[in-house]
């Protein structure tokens, strides 16, 4: 199996993390792709992704499966920015779920786009255990 992916702030990180499980990892040097001729690659902007999370690796945790192809890795890392395109935002000021319509993976080969929410709210008033659970940024 061959990999590719561009070069950024974790590529040395990847490319030593994918060596040893594949025949051939290839880092690209997205400056010198011909299809950028126009301008400089700007991932934030130019993905067709509405919302990326910036995110500082953490640890791999490799989950045993019943063969080397079943084994799943969980990758941890902490969050440190979120960049959300304006056209993913609401009226109200909220990421607007229905409109950007993201798909969750369901199990097996399954997936599924959001079509409708449900939400579920903790009953009290508890301000301690409610807080930030409104999706809000406030301490």
């Amino acid at each position: 199996m061959h990999v590719a992916f561009e070069e950024g702030t974790c590529a040395a990180w990847l490319h030593d993390l994918l060596k040893p499980h594949v025949t051939k990892v290839l880092v690209c040097d997205p400056r010198k792709n011909a299809l950028l001729k126009a301008g400089s690659k700007n991932d934030r902007i130019d993905a067709r992704s509405p919302i990326h999370f910036e995110c500082v690796y953490y640890q791999t945790i490799r989950l045993p499966g019943n063969s080397m192809l079943s084994t799943s890795d969980v990758v941890f890392g902490r969050v440190v920015g979120i960049h959300v395109k304006d056209e993913a935002i609401g009226a109200d000021g909220r990421i607007d779920v229905l409109k950007i319509r993201p798909i969750a993976r369901l199990g097996y080969f399954d997936y599924k786009s959001v079509e409708s929410i449900l939400s579920m709210i903790i009953p009290g008033n508890n301000k301690v255990v409610l807080a930030g659970m409104d999706g809000s940024a406030r301490g």
